[in-house]
């Protein structure tokens, strides 16, 4: 029986994505003209069965949206993160319900996130590396090890601390489903991330996800032993079970992402009513806590 702690809904990048998707009711003065310049973008490039639905897709991207331009850009964190989350959210959102082969759904993402950054001025997504040069059409797999960089930490703790209760509760995020060839999970997009960015003379380096992202966070030899803290999703499983390693310690740049994640936490239950803002931060900001009173105690 598995561990009922042991949910993907509260792995960070889950909860980023639920943050995302609750929007709450702020009110941005720009969001009509997102609004209608999104269903612009839309029309006649969602399939047929979706088409009717242009103007509801594009208030919800507007209203997300809106929430994440009332982040504020405090120096020294880096919460341009959370741009990327809304990238990823917005592609994932959008990848199956777009028309046939005339319609390429990374152009599509690009120009509403494009035009988004453009229109409202959000300093706060101005510099990630989104908002420039990045290929995308491997979208869905950078988002799965964009996911996996946020959350690894989490499923090591959880496998570590909880033994065999947690077993195959991360089989499908780490390994995908095998009944579907297409689906690795996170270890398939790892690996096709790594032959996309490549490495040494074959590096991708005109690709800003690789050289900003990918290498930094996983090609970066920070071990005496020359290799990166960060196993791929495949191995993590035998590390955390088997080998009973402890994860590596919370570099600066994930602490400061706790912060901004309690930051979008609070902006989301600002606008909530009583009760949701209760069960709302008891699923995203008190498990953060945690983990770090944990990392204290070690």
């Amino acid at each position: 029986m598995v561990n009922a702690e042991c949910s993907e809904d509260d792995l960070p990048s889950r909860k980023v994505y639920a943050a995302l998707e609750k929007r709450g009711k702020h009110t941005c003065t720009e969001i009509s003209s997102w609004t209608q310049q999104i269903e612009e973008i839309l029309d006649k490039k969602l399939s047929n069965q979706w088409q009717h639905e242009a103007g509801e897709y594009a208030t919800k991207f507007s209203q997300a949206w809106c929430l994440v331009s009332k982040m504020n850009t405090a120096v020294g964190q880096p919460c341009e993160r959370v741009c990327d989350f809304f990238y990823f959210w917005l592609g994932d959102m959008l990848s199956d319900k777009l028309s046939g082969w005339t319609t390429e759904p990374e152009v599509v993402i690009q120009s509403i996130y494009t035009k988004l950054n453009g229109v409202s001025n959000n300093e706060l997504c101005a510099n990630t590396f989104l908002s420039s040069n990045m290929d995308t059409s491997f979208l869905q797999r950078r988002k799965k090890v964009f996911d996996y960089w946020h959350d690894y930490r989490t499923i090591w703790k959880q496998l570590k601390e909880c033994g065999s209760s947690c077993n195959g509760a991360y089989d499908t995020y780490l390994n995908g489903v095998k009944e579907k060839g297409e689906d690795g999970g996170a270890d398939g997009a790892y690996s096709m991330v790594s032959a996309n960015c490549g490495s040494g003379e074959h590096a991708n380096n005109n690709d800003s996800f690789c050289t900003d992202f990918w290498n930094k966070k996983f090609k970066q030899k920070v071990h005496g032993d020359g290799s990166n803290p960060i196993p791929k999703p495949g191995d993590l499983k035998s590390k955390a079970m088997e080998e009973g390693q402890d994860p590596p310690s919370e570099t600066e740049d994930e602490k400061n992402l706790n912060s901004c994640f309690e930051q979008l936490s609070s902006t989301v239950s600002s606008s909530l009513p009583q009760e949701a803002i209760i069960f709302y931060l008891l699923g995203l900001v008190t498990n953060l806590h945690l983990e770090d009173d944990h990392l204290l105690d070690e």
